[in-house]
């Protein structure tokens, strides 16, 4: 088995761990970014940002204000952007409130017990107030200095605000509950019930899936369906009261009855201002109401356009004019070639686009429900009563005889079949629409849109859960003092010379005073290089060396002692004077270093069968990619046929040519027996069946692979030239289901013809013997290589260790001769490149999931990078994290107002939070002197003209006296 997975393409190793949700969440900020042509390399997202989100995700409609409110919620005053601490402590927000309720409803009035915010919030009262838990507004001041909040720090009235919220200013102890209240005081509106239920995030901050209104500006009431729900795992229902902020809770005995959410009117304080956006033709973002209709109209839609369309050309061909000149072919081959993209393109708007208007989740015109099934019908019954009755006409036109065969009857009742099936669909979908109780009465699941949303949801939760457990295994594996944890977490220090300021920072290991010596002058700063604090030197302990370098006497455990030696890169080694080299805690590989074996053909499979990869990762399977593979496994079956009917036609053919020339020798040997044909067609058949199955089966272990090696950094992404290339074409998405199918039709009808031409020629009387020559040749040349390979290992393992020799003398003598040896055998090395290369030209040109060329030669072959676009397309749109960031913005937009949705202090909090707790993201926070929108500069350009463009423009958006102020900064 393990040999297997050796060999399995799609297994790898993931790394897993604290480093890889870093990893995840720059790749989340790359795919929400819309900066062109490159995005920003700090990973801040801005309101431009989040305002394109929204409109192509839902479609609302968000003014420039509006955009920047939404990106407010993260809290810090004066910025206007969420880098990528903010992002991680909004992903955080649903799992604070579910931890809090959950305590809630089991009756505790705080935080006590084994919880994981128990235990991860006693870690953070401990690194920022030690073993007293008593936080002076000092203590608190000189926290945020360490962990770079120069600008928090140094805002009085924020601080008294935030200090005042966790009950602290009268010097008691900071209780826990009191501290978690303040991470979540200000998002009470968000329902945690509804992460575990079959609804839209749209659904569960508007109650309704309907997205556009004429009045958008008044609140409306709406009324939830009843629609059924799994079991919250939460012991709660959600309250109505938006001015309160505050939620009845149920008892757990209420809660474990409840599988529906109750029939209540739910107040949402604005309407959603959206667009029309043609949801059920929408192939970015999936937004079908189902996945299996639209795959049924895209079959109708093929074996239509294949059997009425091919019949219709002809018409037309017969139609045109004789050509006997050059430019006349040429015109008329351009006039047909418009033709058929006219003809396909208008009946696939046609058909496809007026089938699927039921298919849209936000129906709600009977009008529009009752078009689609007319016009399906209609398209399904006139064609096929228009070419029978032709046929029954007796006069068929001699290029359209073959309208008048069975083959082509069979097909299209095949067309007559599939549009009954579609019709079918239609009618019950518009029955529902009427009558919403029938798919309960019936039994039936929920429309694929519902369960999809839920999925989503429902990883999201599972993936942030993941998250809090590396980051308690983190924490668990520091076994240290709180001040050196702190000391090693917060603060870069650097030694500076005398004037650069007086001290303001104090030792942070008070109790460690005696063990620990005086370092120079020192400097904090923070990742950036901005300033933090300056003057006195830090209490650098003894212990935080002895932890890091020295292996512990008492256990005496080396291996240990190497885990946290390779934990944090140093600056530098000792000075002179002893000094510790200052820690850097952003290389946490050591702590998150563990992978696990992960994909590979079975592995995902199974998955893909349990939905497993859909409810833990949140993989969104692209409708490009399903309609991709229905097209591929349509060619496989057509191409089967006709090469099936093929092989019997030819051979007929042949022995009915056989008899024609039956007393001519000569003529003989050159028309070939019925089993030459047989023998040469059939294996070569199978072959190209084979090759076809198996890149249709590749196609899910590689998407699932592909994916999560771009979300954890395996292939990167922020920082990847492909990636920035990909990021340019969003719109090549359209390519992707004509090229799975056409490709792996040509890699098929490639390899048939090399293996029906090789076994021809060998069973063909006038070339059977040159092909044994070749084959003996082939032979003998092989079993020479193999021989010299046999000496090559021996002399290898006998005169070389490494890249030095054992034995000079012996090897340079045996060097001499393999080279004289190589230059004697060195064709097989030409026909067996020229043989890999066929082979590798027929088998994965039918796979436009992996490059078919070296990298450096991928402007010959676009086809991998627009594969790649369709992933990252649906990944920006159906990503878990990119689910709950636009439900968290979609909160804020609809409560925005006196009892809004996130305010200041606790946004500071929770931001707090994720840099006292995971420091490694210290270097990601950008601060009020670093604008994102400065990283543009740093863009290719091609001339001082565009850069002086780019210039004015900035200083007419933001209103600069000039230019000159936008280079200082």
């Amino acid at each position: 088995m393990n040999v297997l997975h050796k060999l399995d393409p799609f297994r790898f190793e993931r790394p897993v761990g604290v480093e890889a949700d870093r990893s995840e969440l720059r790749y989340v900020s790359a795919l929400h970014q819309t900066a062109m042509p490159l995005p920003r390399q700090d990973g801040s997202v801005l309101s431009e940002d989040v305002k394109l989100l929204l409109m192509s995700k839902y479609g609302l409609k968000v003014t420039d204000s509006e955009a920047e409110d939404i990106v407010s919620m993260a809290g810090v005053p004066g910025e206007k952007w969420l880098d990528l601490p903010k992002l991680m402590a909004m992903l955080w927000i649903p799992w604070f409130l579910r931890e809090a309720r959950n305590a809630a409803a089991k009756g505790e009035n705080d935080l006590q017990g084994e919880s994981s915010l128990n235990e991860l919030v006693e870690r953070m009262l401990q690194i920022m107030c030690g073993s007293s838990k008593i936080l002076s507004k000092e203590k608190f001041c000189m926290h945020l200095k360490n962990i770079g909040e120069v600008a928090l720090a140094e805002n009085g009235e924020l601080v008294d605000d935030m200090l005042q919220m966790i009950g602290q200013g009268g010097g008691s102890p900071i209780e826990p509950d009191a501290f978690v209240q303040g991470l979540i005081s200000d998002v009470q509106h968000w329902k945690t019930i509804a992460e575990d239920s079959c609804t839209t995030s749209f659904f569960d901050v508007f109650g309704t899936d309907a997205t556009c209104f004429r009045n958008a500006n008044t609140p409306h009431r709406f009324k939830w369906t009843g629609k059924q729900r799994p079991k919250p795992r939460i012991d709660e229902e959600d309250n109505d009261d938006v001015e309160s902020g505050a939620e009845s809770r149920s008892t757990p005995s209420q809660a474990q009855s409840t599988s529906t959410l109750p029939d209540c009117n739910f107040v949402s304080p604005r309407r959603p201002a959206c667009v029309q956006t043609s949801s059920q033709i929408d192939f970015m973002n999936d937004s079908f109401r189902s996945l299996g209709f639209i795959a049924l109209v895209f079959i109708f839609y093929l074996f239509n356009v294949g059997v009425y369309l091919s019949a219709l050309l002809v018409v037309v061909n017969d139609a045109q004019p004789s050509c006997d000149t050059f430019s006349c072919v040429f015109t008329v081959t351009i006039l047909n070639w418009f033709l058929i993209v006219g003809i396909v393109c208008i009946t696939g708007l046609v058909l496809l686009g007026a089938a699927m208007l039921i298919n849209n989740p936000r129906a709600t015109s009977k009008r529009k429900c009752i078009a689609s099934v007319l016009s399906s019908s209609s398209l399904t019954v006139i064609p096929f009563v228009l070419v029978q009755n032709y046929r029954s006409s007796g006069t068929v036109r001699p290029s359209l005889s073959f309208v008048s065969g069975d083959f082509y009857f069979g097909l299209m009742l095949t067309c007559l079949c599939l549009g009954g099936l579609v019709v079918l669909v239609q009618i019950f979908t518009f029955v529902e629409l009427i009558w919403p109780a029938v798919r309960t009465r019936l039994g039936m699941r929920e429309p694929n849109f519902q369960r999809a949303s839920r999925c989503t949801k429902h990883a999201c939760t599972a993936k942030v859960a993941k998250m809090v457990q590396n980051l308690r295994v983190f924490h668990s594996s520091l076994e240290m003092g709180t001040s050196e944890f702190a000391l090693l977490a917060n603060v870069l220090v650097k030694p500076i010379s005398d004037e650069d300021g007086a001290g303001v920072a104090k030792g942070l290991n008070e109790q460690d005073e005696g063990r620990c010596s005086t370092n120079p002058p020192y400097v904090a700063h923070n990742v950036h290089g901005s300033t933090i604090a300056s003057g006195s030197q830090p209490q650098v302990c003894h212990s935080v060396h002895r932890v890091l370098f020295e292996k512990d006497d008492e256990t005496d455990n080396p291996t240990e002692t190497k885990h946290l030696h390779n934990s944090f890169e140093t600056n530098s080694t000792f000075d002179s004077e002893g000094h510790i080299p200052s820690p850097d805690v952003h290389n946490v590989s050591s702590f998150s270093g563990i992978s696990e074996s992960i994909g590979g053909f079975s592995w995902s499979w199974k998955r893909a069968f349990s939905k497993q990869h859909w409810q833990e990762e949140g993989l969104w399977f692209s409708a490009n990619i399903l309609l991709g593979q229905i097209s591929q496994i349509i060619m496989l079956i057509l191409f089967t046929i006709a090469l099936s009917f093929a092989t019997v036609q030819v051979a007929n053919a042949c022995t009915s040519k056989r008899k024609e020339v039956s007393g001519q020798p000569f003529a003989l040997n050159f028309v070939p027996q019925a089993w030459m044909i047989k023998y040469s067609f059939i294996p070569a058949l199978i072959v190209a069946i084979l090759i076809g199955i198996y890149e249709v089966i590749c196609y899910i272990p590689s998407f699932q692979s592909t994916i999560l090696k771009m979300r954890c950094g395996l292939i990167p992404s922020l920082d990847d030239k492909r990636f920035h290339q990909n990021r340019k074409s969003a719109d090549m998405i359209y390519s992707v289901v004509a090229d799975m199918m056409y490709m792996m039709l040509g890699s098929m009808a490639l390899l048939w013809f090399i293996v029906t031409a090789c076994l021809f020629l060998l069973f063909w009387p006038l070339t059977q013997t040159l092909m044994l020559y070749l084959i003996a040749w082939g032979l003998g040349l092989t079993i020479t290589v193999v021989a010299r390979m046999v000496v090559q290992w021996l002399c290898r393992t006998h005169f070389i260790k490494g890249m030095y020799r054992k034995h000079v003398k012996a090897d340079n003598i045996k060097n001499l001769s393999l080279v004289c040896w190589r230059m004697g055998t060195g064709s097989a090395g030409l026909l067996v490149r020229i043989g890999l290369l066929l082979l590798a030209v027929a088998v994965y040109m039918g796979r436009i999931d992996v490059d078919l060329l070296q990298k450096d030669l991928a402007i010959f072959d676009g086809y991998p990078r627009w594969f790649q676009v369709d992933l990252i397309v649906h990944e920006a749109h159906r990503h878990p994290f990119i689910e709950r960031l636009a439900t968290l913005y979609l909160y804020r937009w609809a409560y925005r107002g006196k009892s809004g949705f996130g305010n200041t202090p606790s946004a500071c909090w929770r931001l707090i939070f994720v840099l006292t707790l995971m420091p490694w993201f210290v270097k990601d926070r950008v601060h009020a002197l670093q604008d994102p929108i400065i990283a543009e500069v740093d863009m290719p350009v091609s001339s001082s003209k565009k850069l002086t463009g780019w210039l004015h423009r900035r200083k007419q958006s933001e209103g600069l006296k000039g230019t000159e102020e936008l280079e200082n900064r």
